[in-house]
């Protein structure tokens, strides 16, 4: 809510009780909340996800998909003493795997080599994380880094370090 209120320029607690069905916005009101959220007005009022209107009139239909930050357990997250990680995509057959994973270093972690079958994208958002190969490879990544794993890749990435970590993975579907 926080970010659709900044983005449209309203308040949070209007647009709460527009989202509540308990608000009786303006016209003014609905543009600025369809503008933020990339919709048409008549989309919004109807309650569907429809583009906007663009200048050469004509769009690539698609498919949007949102999983709003208080619906965790649409996430799945599974969580020890050491780590957290949720998959943040919608639906159960998604093309992509999209998971964030936050914890902590645990020097008692085995090291347990897995591959995915599809290729992995990541990027840490906070602290490091250590990335260990079957073929004897060891590297940090600070934050900031990205990663590309050929989905063949035998590998373990675990956070490292003495501060809490956070990355963000994007795995593809095996070819």
């Amino acid at each position: 809510m926080t970010e659709l209120a900044t983005a449209s320029g309203l308040s949070r607690s209007f647009v709460t009780r527009v989202e509540a069905g308990e608000g009786n916005p303006s016209l003014e009101s609905l543009e600025k909340l369809a503008n933020a959220l990339g919709v048409s007005v008549v989309s919004l009022m109807a309650g569907g996800s429809g583009p906007l209107p663009s200048r050469s009139g004509s769009h690539a239909p698609g498919r949007i998909d949102i999983v709003r930050r208080r619906r965790e357990d649409m996430r799945g997250w599974r969580t020890n003493e050491h780590l957290q990680l949720g998959f943040l995509r919608p639906g159960a057959q998604a093309p992509l795997e999209i998971a964030l994973e936050a914890g902590t270093s645990d020097p008692d972690q085995p090291v347990l080599l897995e591959d995915h079958g599809g290729d992995e994208f990541g990027i840490v958002l906070d602290g490091s994380y250590e990335l260990l190969t079957a073929d004897g490879r060891q590297q940090v990544l600070e934050e900031g880094d990205t990663i590309r794993i050929s989905g063949q890749v035998l590998h373990q990435v675990r956070p490292f370090g003495d501060r809490p970590s956070r990355i963000l993975w994007v795995v593809s579907p095996p070819e």
